[in-house]
């Protein structure tokens, strides 16, 4: 703690997530800034102030307002951002920087603009080409492809049911805002010169490709391009699934385990160096030049920068041979990303990694010295296990809050898989640098895709035993940082053994109880009706407190209805055949549907409209006067546009799921 980048890491994370939060002008951060550098300039010429407490915690408050200013000028507040310049039909020019996995129904990539009509202009977009059978002539655009198109930016569509995967906002912590909708005849090909890394990367890589896959391999040659290429979209849904199920997820990212075992079998190849007189110095110059050409070599993406900085980080402070260096490479590791893409703060990869890493050197020699095994091997094996176990108690409170499932075989999987690594990354490693050099022997290939092979069938083993694997776990923010300070204060006292910290982690626990405790009870405070949007059905239900009451007889398999019940500590859920006019609370409700049902009579204080009535709704409200109108998402658009206008004209509340989400009754 005493390490002055760890003092300076603190205000600047504060600084970024207060800029990316509050509507704070750029300008006025810069202003602040302006005046508390001509402060410090002041301060620094008298000796007493510079010396005292006060001057280092003026020193924090820059730091933070720094931290401000970088997450401003990386969002919509930069001048040069396309947004202060665009109008709808100007000629948009863009070039495409990432492929993301396509859908059955479109290329999907982000890209950069570079102009409107004429002028330069910065930012990102979504991109999404629709396919067209029709249109046999299209190739699908590679990165740094240059188009042009005159469509209009839309809006990413926000999350239309609580507690859904906030799309929208993952993509704004990117810098990306708009999306771009296009048919394969709204865009103009430019250029399709390659002129970034990136796009000579992707060149290398589907020149790799290309002798990969003359091999029967489909499935595995999807797996290297995840663990070797930093390439994910050809990934089936399936086996992404067991990885996840099996607790060996990080293995399709290339992250620091990748990072941390390739820096491993460059130690042991340049280990003769350190022999020689400059044998260290031209041994860590060499390992950062072969990271570095890897990051290259994946794209540069978000993921391989964070790893290949952090052990950028740590291979200088192993070269050193001081153990308390390992803490403070990686603190200046963070530092360092964050001042260069200050988003990081809210990539989850971001935080499990850094999480992770601290965790292993923190946690697992408190864990290895209560056992010393004699024989080697056992050791070996004991050491992995401690690791393994010091990672995963580390990321756990943080997976439960944002994936809410735990594979209870994580160390199984870890102690078969991460020795195996070694082997698939060195001999992958050989196989992409000679089928890159278009001279990779069948046979070698063969034998790499088989030992691929070998690991699926493992994982999908172990995703089998479905019984260890906990899934739909309601884990909130309060549990998570309840977990963490009980964590913290837990291990603090196995290793210095304080009455103090025994107190603080006795305390801690009681505070884990009462998060779990306040939830439970506000959750059974909840009675209201959810009308929930799902495309061309009705889903609508009642909470009650832990019980769910959903009128859709396939809410088992409904990813809509679990993310709720998740998010709302719901452990009790039934089909209820609704009645077409019913009370709840101070509310009669109505649903008109497609089915007749005499309605004339009643005079409802709520109506919802499912599977596209036929009915003149001006004069329904004008004979039984509801207090509000809502349209779900099973209805025609057609339908929806008319309504609305009825509404207006009759100046009644209209709300439909489709746009304004999932409909709360309380």
């Amino acid at each position: 703690m005493n390490y002055p980048i760890t003092k300076l890491t603190v205000p600047l994370i504060g600084g970024i997530y207060c800029g990316f939060t509050f509507p704070v002008s750029l300008w006025n951060t810069f202003i602040i800034l302006a005046a508390c550098l001509a402060l410090l300039i002041v301060f620094r010429l008298k000796s007493k102030i510079a010396t005292s407490h006060y001057f280092g915690i003026f020193i924090l408050f820059i730091f933070f307002v720094l931290g401000c200013i970088n997450a401003k000028i990386h969002t919509l507040e930069n001048p040069k951002h396309y947004s202060y310049h665009y109008k709808n039909g100007d000629t948009i020019s863009f070039r495409i920087y990432k492929k993301l996995k396509s859908t059955n129904y479109s290329y999907r990539y982000q890209a950069h603009l570079l102009k409107i009509n004429e002028a330069p202009c910065m930012g990102k977009v979504l991109l999404n080409i629709y396919k067209d059978s029709s249109n046999t002539g299209f190739k699908p655009p590679k990165i740094d492809y240059l188009y042009q198109t005159t469509n209009s930016l839309t809006e990413i569509t926000p999350p239309l049911n609580p507690h859904q995967f906030n799309y929208k906002a993952y993509l704004a912590h990117q810098g990306i805002y708009s999306q771009l909708k296009l048919g394969i005849e709204d865009i103009s090909l430019k250029s399709t010169s390659i002129k970034t890394v990136q796009g000579i990367a992707g060149k290398l890589r589907d020149n790799i490709n290309k002798v990969l896959k003359t091999y029967p391999y489909k499935t595995e040659t999807a797996i290297l391009n995840a663990l070797l290429l930093g390439q994910r979209d050809e990934i089936n849904s399936q086996t992404y699934q067991d990885y996840a199920s099996a607790g060996a997820i990080q293995l399709l990212a290339i992250s620091g385990l990748h990072i941390g075992i390739i820096l491993l079998i460059l130690q042991f190849l340049l280990a003769p160096l350190k022999h020689t007189k400059y044998g260290r110095v031209a041994s860590l110059v060499l390992i950062l030049a072969c990271l570095w050409s890897f990051a290259v070599l994946t794209g540069l993406s978000a993921s391989v920068v964070r790893a290949v900085t952090m052990f950028s980080f740590i291979s200088y402070a192993l070269q050193l041979k001081k153990g308390s260096n390992i803490y403070h490479a990686i603190i200046s590791s963070m530092f360092i990303l964050l001042l260069f893409w200050p988003a990081f703060i809210f990539d989850v990869g971001f935080q499990l990694s850094y999480i992770a890493v601290f965790g292993i050197v923190w946690i697992q020699p408190l864990m290895e010295k209560y056992w010393s095994p004699k024989h080697r091997i056992t050791n070996y094996f004991w050491k992995l296990i401690t690791v393994s176990f010091a990672a995963q108690l580390s990321v756990l409170p943080l997976s439960l809050y944002y994936f809410h499932q735990f594979p209870g075989l994580f160390f199984l999987s870890n102690i078969v898989l991460i020795p195996f690594m070694g082997t698939i990354l060195g001999l992958g490693i050989i196989v992409i640098i000679l089928a890159g050099a278009n001279s990779l022997p069948y046979f070698l290939g063969k034998i790499f895709f088989e030992l691929i092979g070998l690991m699926n069938s493992f994982v999908g083993w172990v995703a089998g035993h479905e019984a260890f694997v906990f899934k739909e776990i309601p884990f909130n923010f309060y549990k998570m940082a309840a977990s963490y300070i009980l964590i913290i204060a837990f291990v603090s006292w196995l290793k210095k053994r304080k009455q103090h910290i025994f107190l603080v982690t006795i305390g801690s626990s009681l505070l884990l109880i009462v998060a779990f405790l306040y939830e439970g009870h506000q959750t059974l405070k909840k009675e209201r009706l959810v009308i929930f949007h799902k495309s061309r059905n009705s889903l609508w239900g009642t909470q009650h407190g832990n019980r769910l009451l959903i009128n859709d007889t396939l809410y088992k398999t409904n990813s809509t209805i679990k993310d709720f019940c998740i998010g709302e500590n719901i452990n009790d859920i039934a089909y209820v055949p609704f009645k077409k006019n019913f009370s709840f609370k101070n509310y009669d409700i109505l649903i008109i549907d497609s089915t007749e049902v005499n309605y004339k009579n009643l005079h409802p204080d709520i109506v919802l409209l499912a599977n596209s009535p036929k009915i003149n709704l001006e004069r329904f409200i004008k004979k039984a006067k509801p207090k509000r109108i809502i349209a779900d998402g099973s209805n025609y658009k057609f339908l929806i546009a008319l309504w609305k206008a009825s509404c207006k004209k009759e100046k009644l509340p209209f709300h439909y799921t489709g746009e304004m989400g999932a409909c709360i009754i309380e």
